[in-house]
């Protein structure tokens, strides 16, 4: 009996220390690189509060990125190009637990060096936190640093109202004392549908609604819309729609028989295979 006070202070010893790990943070947000933090999981539920480690020790125990070319993570989407105001589908997928991550979608680097941060993500998992890098709310997410193991992640992600052209989706994951980056391939900006400011006023406007007489082009079945070059030299068209498949298309014509519409030059948009 005399030995158990012993055992239970060394017990309340070990569970009120912690190793350094590595984790997420908003000086990670640029970088992609974790830092390391003390972990506190002496209460129950343990918690959700991280704190530098001593800038000393860093300086010695940098993260050191994996130099794996066949990483055992993957950044899985289901499309190629991106519209506006449209939700998609992030999966984070492994065949190896990790310990903490990073997800973020990319545009083309700024003039200064700094992440052009892309979109926001509407879901996430529960494991999961929001992150508001350089001023953007909800660009990034992280875990929560619980002490598990983690696999198979998924997001739901918004595309912003405006074209930021080309985009990547980006993970830096944490496997034990190392990290990893991963990335998609090049995610495109579809123009369709089209933006719609100006309509009525420097540029002409047409769109079809399935739902209701108006409706927000993203919502729209197919627009048009015409207006002048900057030169007021040319007239510029842009036609958009959704082709379900190879029985239907999209055709402008042009021509000065209206009744019968016939001697027509026109241009369509068809779907042949997986081409438009």
């Amino acid at each position: 009996m005399s030995n158990l006070p012993l055992i239970i202070l060394s017990l309340c010893l070990a569970c009120a220390t912690s190793e350094p790990v590595l984790r997420y943070s908003l000086s990670s947000c640029n970088s992609l690189t974790p830092v390391h933090v003390n972990e506190n999981w002496q209460y129950p539920g343990g918690g959700d509060d991280m704190m530098d480690m001593d800038t000393d020790m860093v300086l010695f125990q940098s993260p050191t990125k994996s130099r794996d070319k066949s990483p055992p993570y993957n950044i899985h989407i289901e499309f190629s190009q991106y519209r506006r105001n449209r939700e998609y589908t992030i999966r984070l997928e492994t065949f190896e637990y990790y310990d903490s991550f990073l997800l973020q979608a990319r545009g083309q680097e700024q003039a200064d060096g700094n992440a052009t941060l892309v979109g926001w993500f509407v879901t996430i998992p529960q494991i999961g936190k929001d992150l508001h890098c350089l001023g953007k709310r909800k660009s990034s997410v992280v875990d929560k640093g619980r002490p598990i193991r983690l696999g198979n992640l998924t997001f739901t992600w918004r595309a912003p109202p405006t074209d930021y052209g080309p985009i990547k989706f980006v993970a830096s994951i944490v496997s034990g004392d190392e990290y990893t980056v991963v990335e998609t391939e090049e995610v495109t900006f579809n123009t369709f549908p089209v933006s719609i400011r100006g309509c009525g006023r420097e540029m002409s406007c047409f769109r079809a609604c399935s739902t209701s007489p108006t409706c927000d082009p993203e919502e729209s079945y197919f627009m048009v819309v015409m207006y002048l070059s900057g030169d007021k030299k040319e007239v510029v068209i842009s036609l958009g729609g959704v082709v379900e498949d190879e029985t239907k298309f999209i055709a402008i014509g042009f021509g000065d028989n209206k009744q019968n519409l016939e001697n027509m030059d026109m241009s369509a948009c068809y779907k042949q295979g997986q081409n438009i």
